[in-house]
């Protein structure tokens, strides 16, 4: 499994694909932005185990998330402390003041109740995050990648203690093995092209089969596809014409390199359009 990491990793990948996608680069320098935001508060928080690394194995070899029917503990100052700071950069980008303060007013959102908050989007009940940006007029995609970006350093900083645990299990599901989620992004490794998934919330990765659909089991061959957008064969979308689902993938053989899936995530959202104009959902 990849071993880069860090800031500077993801600063160094992010200044490559800038030069290579000049019409991404304001979205680039906002992902970069975010990602030394969070990368700031996961370095911050630190972990505080739920479960030992033999409870959190055993769980797993039940079939169960490490995190299933426990609370992710988050500190309060430091989840409002990243809130203001991912404010500011979405105040910035869009022009206008960013309502950062009325979000963390919301009872399921206030900094003291920021672990309730990580169990609801667990359970996706987050209705009221669409009837916020519903009311206050602002595009709810923009809102829920907001809160997304707000939590991820907090699950990511409890998932890195469970690495190897996860690794040594030999977890099966296309479901994250630590918190659930389902995956938004793959990867093939290397010269062997193992299948990697990519866990969007905690940043979990775990292997996979590679002609298995991670959403509904699917693994007829004649129902997997996948398809490339121009010539750039190391990024494609791999589709399951059973669930019409679908996810985007890195192949580390066709680009030469490790490669850090948030960072693949970030630049590859014209395939994102691509397999929605082919009719293909998201997860």
């Amino acid at each position: 499994m990849t071993s880069k990491s860090g800031i500077k990793a993801i600063n160094e990948e992010l200044k490559k694909h800038r030069g290579d996608n000049p019409e991404l680069e304001k979205l680039i320098d906002l992902y970069g932005e975010i990602f030394k935001v969070q990368e700031s508060t996961r370095l911050k928080a630190g972990s505080t185990p739920v479960l030992s690394p033999g409870e959190a194995l055993a769980k797993l070899l039940s079939g169960q998330y490490v995190i299933e029917k426990k609370s992710l503990q988050i500190d309060p100052e430091l989840y409002k402390e990243t809130a203001l700071a991912l404010g500011q950069l979405f105040s910035r980008v869009s022009d206008r003041p960013f309502p950062v303060e009325e979000l963390l007013s919301l009872p399921r959102l206030k900094p003291e109740a920021a672990s309730k908050f990580a169990a609801d989007i667990l359970a996706n009940k987050v209705d009221y995050v669409r009837e916020f940006a519903k009311s206050n007029n602002i595009n709810e995609e923009t809102v829920s990648f907001f809160l997304l970006s707000l939590i991820v350093p907090f699950f990511q900083a409890q998932a890195e203690y469970y690495k190897e645990v996860i690794k040594d299990a030999g977890w099966k599901k296309g479901s994250c093995p630590f918190c659930g989620s389902l995956p938004r992004h793959a990867r093939f490794e290397g010269k062997d092209s193992q299948r990697f998934l990519f866990c969007p919330l905690c940043r979990s990765q775990w292997r996979f089969p590679r002609m298995k659909c991670p959403f509904c089991d699917n693994a007829q061959h004649d129902k997997l596809r996948y398809f490339f957008a121009g010539e750039d064969k190391s990024h494609r979308v791999d589709v399951c014409d059973v669930c019409k689902r679908y996810i985007k993938t890195t192949i580390e053989k066709a680009s030469g390199q490790e490669t850090l899936p948030q960072v693949e995530e970030a630049i590859s959202l014209p395939l994102d359009f691509l397999a929605a104009k082919e009719g293909y959902q998201r997860d």
